[in-house]
């Protein structure tokens, strides 16, 4: 710049000279200062345009594209983004059509596209129902088919409205996509039928949802907790959870059942699996032959399956060798759990699992149903006629029909009045008096047109009893028995002081030692379980059938306690006893039987063992415990270690399998009667091997031990 410039020594981007002149050096004169956007404007002949990465804007329905401008070489504009159809207006067409038109990649409120996108989730869903991915028209088809519909000069959104405002008072579904457009050649062919939309389960209409999801589980990422299930998911109401059968199921749906044959074939063991190729033609012929001979949802699959591919192949096989749970994930159905709001509690392929986790939820749900229908005054059910007998017949038409309306009259007003009863004692919680009125037996409603029952039961609350709906008699029974007896502590009179005023001095020894702590505690304890022993096998429901068995209690606990108290105090002085003998004994050779025979006493005998055992049941301590010392007297003599330990060694193992069986049994659940009653076998079979001449109460041996366990945990 020439030293006499005003700009000289100052440093622009852009500036402009009027001349140069060249000496030793090469120097700008009458220079000024310009701003490059003025470049474009006033010398457009100087500069060059280009132009990149054209793409689709849905914010603007346009295709869209990076300008660049230079001059001489130097950008003027770097990135600047313009409308593309003026620089290639066939591609912005193209494009407009197959990213607003085909993919509904813009911002509209025409009729017409809105119309076509549920034609295309109505075909996506149906795609996801049948697994596959080609029952749409390709996008090439898609497009021809608008390309021949709208003018050549619609380049953009704002071309397209201009022009269709017009064309649709005309032609309003000239857009609009049939099936014929739609749908693909492999469509045709479908059958609809074979993926239903629901799951019938004797009249309760489940919905299904249908998930083509096979890369929802990974090497690198596993399972996402956010993706949809693969296959099949059954939406089931959380207050008809306990109503459905797990084997119902197995059977899938129609249109993947054969996929499942197939699949049942191929996991299993080799040597068997070969007699059995190639396992999807055996399939299909299995498949028509189960649905000819067996019933779905039925008669089992698996042993169904097994009587086929035995009459078509003439091999034997054990429906156990049909491994269920190898399964791929779309071949089993996933239950979804759902919530009287609609939301999803969780899910899971085991049905099972589900109706014990979420057993709780379920009896509330039912609870809340039958609480909402008492409040409206009746279930509202309609009345299954009868079938008059022959005096009916003999009736005219006029009294068969006054009398037909006087039953029916007086069905509702017996539902009606177990409604009412039940919503009544439905509020009751926590309460220390028979508050509840006459309960019904059961209760039933109809929700969602299906029929459900509860079981109204008092159950032990903190303080006093608290109203609740069971799902099962079975459960009803149980904790309404507790219940019952947790009353029966509440109204009737403490026999604590008059049991402690009579106590021996060898009984209040022995007490002092029990575990409960206190002397107190432990008559409480045998206060419960003798009014357990004493409560009739048949419950009370109402107000009046309480106060009998309270009369009764009241009369015979007193007596009943101090009987127990003389059983007790023996069991407290022999377990004082032993564990004394027990703490001395430090020969290594008797350190396993010594840790076994602890176990045993802590297993008798712990704080609240009165009421867990019961009163039938206690009148064996003592024998156990006197077992227990003839055992401990030949240890300690030295007498037939090695068959000690044998015997010890068989004990165990039984107590392993039946304590992996409690292990087995849900949190949520209580342990059967049938497996709680193994432990006393178990007891009397210690008796059998250390000491028989004491004798057993039931027969026992190591085979019967086992097979109850196997049949109680079932």
């Amino acid at each position: 710049m020439f030293p006499g410039s005003h700009l000289f020594k100052k440093n622009h981007d852009w500036v402009m000279a009027s001349e140069l002149v060249e000496t030793s050096r090469l120097w700008a004169r009458s220079v000024a200062k310009i701003d490059p956007a003025w470049v474009e404007e006033l010398a457009p002949h100087l500069v060059k345009t280009s132009h990149s990465e054209p793409r689709w804007s849905s914010r603007q329905g346009a295709v869209v594209a990076t300008e660049k401008v230079t001059l001489f070489g130097v950008p003027v504009i770097a990135d600047r983004q313009v409308l593309y159809s003026k620089v290639d207006p066939e591609y912005s067409r193209e494009l407009f059509i197959q990213r607003a038109l085909v993919d509904g990649d813009w911002s509209t409120r025409h009729h017409f596209d809105r119309r076509n996108r549920a034609r295309f989730a109505e075909l996506d869903e149906l795609e996801n129902r049948t697994r596959r991915k080609d029952l749409r028209a390709s996008d090439e088809e898609l497009f021809n088919f608008f390309a021949a519909r709208i003018p050549e000069n619609i380049v953009s959104q704002r071309h397209f409205d201009s022009w269709w405002k017009n064309q649709r008072l005309a032609t309003p579904e000239l857009l609009d996509l049939t099936d014929v457009e739609l749908m693909a050649q492999a469509a045709e062919e479908l059958d609809i039928d074979a993926y239903p939309e629901h799951f019938d389960h004797d009249g309760l209409a489940l919905e299904l949802q249908y998930e083509f999801n096979p890369t929802r589980y990974t090497a690198e990422s596993g399972t996402s907790p956010t993706a949809a299930a693969d296959g099949v998911t059954v939406r089931v109401p959380v207050v008809f959870l306990n109503q459905l059968q797990p084997e119902r199921f197995d059977w899938l749906i129609p249109g993947l059942r054969t996929e499942l044959i197939t699949a049942l074939i191929r996991n299993m063991p080799k040597p068997v699996r070969k007699n059995f190729v190639p396992a999807p033609d055996v399939a299909g012929k299995a498949r028509t032959a189960l649905e000819q001979d067996f019933t779905p949802g039925v008669d089992s699959l698996t042993g169904s399956l097994a009587a086929v591919l035995r009459q078509l192949k003439g091999h034997v096989l054990d429906p156990e060798v049909f491994d269920t749970s190898a399964l791929p994930e779309h071949l089993r159905f996933t239950f979804a759990v759902i919530s009287e709001r609609g939301r999803v509690l969780d899910s899971g392929f085991d049905l099972r699992e589900l109706q014990v986790r979420f057993s709780g939820e379920n009896r509330q749900a039912i609870g809340r149903s039958l609480a909402a229908e008492g409040d409206t005054d009746a279930p509202r059910q309609t009345p299954q006629p009868g079938r008059p007998g022959s005096a009916a017949r003999s009736q005219p038409p006029a009294a068969q029909s006054a009398a037909g309306a006087d039953a029916r009259s007086q069905t509702s007003r017996g539902k009606q009045q177990q409604a009412s009863a039940s919503s009544a004692a439905a509020g009751k919680q926590q309460q220390t008096s028979w508050t509840f009125g006459d309960l019904p037996r059961e209760i039933t409603t109809v929700v969602s047109g299906r029929q459900i029952t509860g079981y109204p039961a008092l159950a032990p609350a903190s303080s006093g009893v608290s109203y609740t709906i069971q799902d099962s008699a079975a459960e009803q029974s149980r904790v309404h028995r507790a219940g019952v007896v947790a009353l029966l502590r509440e109204v009737l009179p403490s026999p604590q002081r008059y049991v402690l005023d009579h106590l021996s001095n060898r009984e209040r020894l022995a007490f002092s030692q029990s575990p409960h702590g206190t002397v107190e505690s432990l008559v409480s304890d045998a206060t419960t379980a003798a009014l357990a022993h004493l409560v009739p096998a048949q419950l009370p429901f109402g107000e009046a059938e309480f106060e009998v068995i309270a009369r009764s209690c009241r009369a015979e606990l007193i007596e009943t306690v101090l009987r127990l108290t003389d059983v007790l105090a023996q069991v407290l002085s022999l377990s004082t006893e032993l564990g004394s003998r027990l703490e001395r004994v430090s020969s290594a050779a008797l350190k396993a039987a010594r840790s076994d025979l602890t176990a045993q006493l802590q297993q008798l005998v712990y704080p609240g063992f009165v009421t867990a055992t019961g009163q039938a049941q206690l009148q064996h301590m003592p024998r156990y415990l006197q077992a227990v010392r003839t055992r401990l007297d030949r240890l300690e003599s030295g007498q037939n270690l090695t068959r000690d330990a044998q015997d010890m060694a068989t004990v165990q193992e039984l107590e392993d399998e039946y304590d992996a069986a409690l292990e087995a049994v849900p949190a949520q659940l209580p342990v059967p009667a049938e497996l709680a009653a193994v432990k006393w076998m178990i007891e009397e079979f210690r008796v059998n091997l250390f000491a028989q001449q004491l004798g057993t109460a039931q027969t026992v041996s190591v085979k019967r031990i086992r097979r109850a366990i196997k049949t109680s945990s079932r």
